[in-house]
């Protein structure tokens, strides 16, 4: 497993922070924060965790976070508590609640989620994401 951010070089990329769950980049549009957390992380750390990334973040700039936070929106309480802690940080979800973006032959979940905060109103309106299937890998593009 692994964290990667693929930018265009117009944009200016920099990484602001990094650990072992996650890595922020700034460029001239947004901040981009990916995450990574393996299944048997606490809730409670991974919003310390999130809290920590956000901190290198200015609030006049768009974030996007997005990852593997093992944290089914599709059932079970984790994605629930997830969801309202983004929320009430202002973020939106924008994934599709039907589309599973973890596919393995021992089944699906929802486990890679796309959250976005944009300062003031959003300039279009949002759709949920649609999931690009491969069937060679588990985790799919989002």
């Amino acid at each position: 497993g692994g964290l990667l951010i693929l930018c265009r070089p117009n944009l200016n990329p920099a990484i602001v922070a990094r650990d072992e769950s996650f890595i922020a980049i700034k460029t001239i549009a947004a901040h981009f924060i990916v995450f990574y957390f393996n299944p048997d992380y606490a809730i409670e750390d991974i919003t310390l965790s999130v809290t920590n990334a956000l901190s290198y973040t200015h609030p006049d700039i768009p974030i996007i976070i997005g990852g593997d936070f093992n944290c089914r929106l599709d059932s079970g309480i984790r994605g629930t508590k997830l969801c309202s802690y983004f929320n009430n940080l202002g973020f939106i979800c924008i994934n599709n609640p039907t589309e599973p973006t973890y596919i393995s032959p021992q089944g699906e979940s929802l486990i890679d989620l796309l959250f976005i905060k944009y300062p003031g109103s959003f300039p279009v309106d949002l759709q949920t994401t649609t999931v690009s299937i491969n069937p060679i890998r588990k985790h799919q593009r989002v």
